[in-house]
């Protein structure tokens, strides 16, 4: 499957054995920046004839689903900072209250991690002194003759 078109992907699925009447799927992707169109077929074969069908369409890409949730979070950090209750964001974007307080909260912890200085900290030859489980003894051990 190596020679696809530019922008065009295969991922195989096998059917899981105990599922019943599951069958092996080739699921398709065409991505551009952020449109995409995808399709599964269940016969490798298939997959040329696919590609060629969507090309022979002028190869049309809705929205991909990640640039839609990305636009749906940003609206809703939107509207929590004009003053919205999450109850108000929930309905009107389709969520739960719960899942447009995680949205806000990894907003807020990306906005803090922005803000948050980068460690450039030149790495010294021991930053730290070097600890030993032993007292130190002196370096000579001079024997002295006694009388």
């Amino acid at each position: 499957m190596s020679d696809l078109p530019d922008g065009y992907t295969v991922r195989y699925r096998p059917a899981k054995a105990h599922a019943i009447g599951a069958r092996d799927t080739w699921q398709i992707t065409y991505q551009t920046e952020d449109r995409e169109w995808t399709e599964k077929v269940y016969a490798a074969g298939d997959v040329p004839t696919a590609i060629a069908r969507h090309q022979a369409a002028g190869a049309p890409t809705k929205p991909s689903r990640a640039s839609i949730e990305a636009a749906r979070d940003a609206a809703v950090v939107k509207g929590a900072a004009e003053g919205i209750p999450h109850w108000k964001l929930a309905r009107r974007h389709g969520l739960t209250v719960t899942a447009v307080g995680r949205i806000i909260e990894a907003a807020q912890r990306e906005e803090r991690k922005a803000r948050r200085p980068r460690v450039t900290e030149e790495r010294r030859e021991h930053p730290a002194p070097v600890r030993r489980s032993w007292p130190r003894r002196p370096a000579t051990v001079r024997f002295e003759p006694g009388p």
